[in-house]
């Protein structure tokens, strides 16, 4: 998770691409191909939709908690001034991977 906020506040759409999970991953990829046909037959990346390289200020890092852990499935618990944010992740062969709402 730590990761995956870290590659969007830097702008660096390959590694945010890398750290999502396969569900995400699968509705980008159709998501892109639609919006795509929708343009004009324009072909998009999955990353071309992902608005990453800006957060707002903060002199804190969120807190990440574990919630549960069941396998390669796990829930986190992302808090900082804004409040708290429950997010699945799943382990793939390389790691974590976070699947966005």
């Amino acid at each position: 998770m730590r990761a995956l906020v870290a590659s969007a506040r830097a702008g660096d759409r390959p590694a945010v691409i890398a750290r999502i999970g396969p569900r995400t991953r699968a509705r980008l990829i159709d998501d892109a191909r639609v919006a795509g046909e929708q343009a004009g037959r324009r072909r998009l990346a999955p990353g071309d939709l992902l608005v990453i390289g800006w957060a707002p200020p903060s002199d804190e890092e969120p807190a990440l908690r574990t919630v549960e852990e069941q396998g390669d499935r796990a829930v986190v618990e992302l808090r900082g001034r804004g409040g708290a944010e429950r997010i699945e992740v799943v382990r793939e062969a390389d790691g974590w991977k976070v699947e966005l709402p």
